[in-house]
């Protein structure tokens, strides 16, 4: 049983450790949103979200083999999910800034205004004068 103990411990520490790796990916990436202004940290912001739905499925795996390990060590272990609910909180947010961004622009198209000369309706008085004449 010590042995098995003592790999479920080591496999505890490395998924903590790629838990920790995962959030820490999402807060930086959560932390360019909020300087989007700029356009190379807008380019930056961008291209590091096309990995979020990934590290969002990391990361979600880590916390469940988390927990298992954590139970397989103590069966009164209580499951923990306090950090996904704050991991979902920032996924969230960089999401709908990313679709925000990416979004296709729509342009509404109106009908050109006519500009027409002044000189038209007094050519037209003009024009009737001489055929009623």
């Amino acid at each position: 049983m010590a042995a098995t103990r003592k790999t479920l411990t080591k496999e505890l520490v490395i998924k903590e450790t790629c838990r920790d790796g995962y959030f820490t990916r999402m807060q930086r990436i959560f932390d360019l949103s909020k300087t989007i202004n700029d356009a190379v940290i807008q380019d930056m912001f961008i291209s590091q979200c096309e990995t979020i739905d990934d590290i969002r499925s990391e990361y979600h795996k880590c916390i469940h083999d988390i927990n298992s390990i954590n139970i397989e060590l103590d069966p009164e272990f209580t499951p923990e999910f306090n950090s996904w609910c704050s991991f979902e909180d920032l996924y969230f947010h960089v999401r709908r800034i990313k679709n925000k961004l990416c979004k296709p622009q729509t342009v509404n198209a109106t009908k050109p205004k006519i500009a027409l000369p002044k000189t038209l309706p007094n050519g037209a008085c003009f024009m009737k004068h001489f055929i009623r004449r």
